[in-house]
């Protein structure tokens, strides 16, 4: 085969040797643009999807963060019973409603599931907390310390981390 081809090129007219010299770069050289091409898009791809995962994780940890401000500002109102207490509470329960939507958009659907089951436990966490603070309000302070000696507060804070335990996982994967 290569005697057939050297012979074939070397018994051509000097102009296809010319027309030959010429093209086998110029398609080297698309070749290889192409190439590069597709090596630069996977990797912009990539950069935004992991991108993406960072911001994804970031907001995670903002959420909860606000979740243990939410706490903090309750259990700092029932120890005092004043309001300047409740700015973190009040802070933390806007907060968490942002912070959420921000999430929603950033996640895949099995995600955003598991994500829906902990706005729940975050929701009824909330409306406890409300319900105490107005019972606080109303001079029934220790409905508020049974809450917290209870532990029902605390269990509802470990499954909400339990469940971003495993939020954060799917993300991960």
């Amino acid at each position: 085969m290569r005697i057939h081809i050297s012979n074939l090129i070397g018994n051509a007219p000097i102009r296809t040797k010319f027309l030959l010299i010429s093209v086998i770069p110029l398609a080297a050289l698309i070749l290889l643009s192409v190439m590069t091409y597709r090596t630069v898009e996977t990797l912009s791809l990539d950069e935004d999807r992991l991108d993406n995962l960072y911001r994804a994780q970031k907001s995670v940890a903002q959420y909860m963060r606000l979740v243990v401000d939410l706490e903090t500002g309750f259990r700092g109102y029932v120890l005092t019973e004043e309001l300047p207490f409740l700015r973190p509470y009040g802070v933390a329960q806007e907060g968490l409603v942002a912070v959420g939507k921000d999430l929603e958009s950033r996640i895949s659907k099995d995600q955003l599931q598991q994500f829906k089951i902990v706005q729940q436990l975050v929701t009824q966490l909330m409306r406890e907390k409300d319900e105490l603070i107005r019972a606080i309000k109303a001079g029934h302070k220790t409905d508020a310390v049974h809450y917290i000696e209870a532990g029902r507060g605390r269990a509802l804070m470990v499954e909400i981390r339990e469940r971003m335990m495993q939020f954060d996982q799917l993300e991960q994967q």
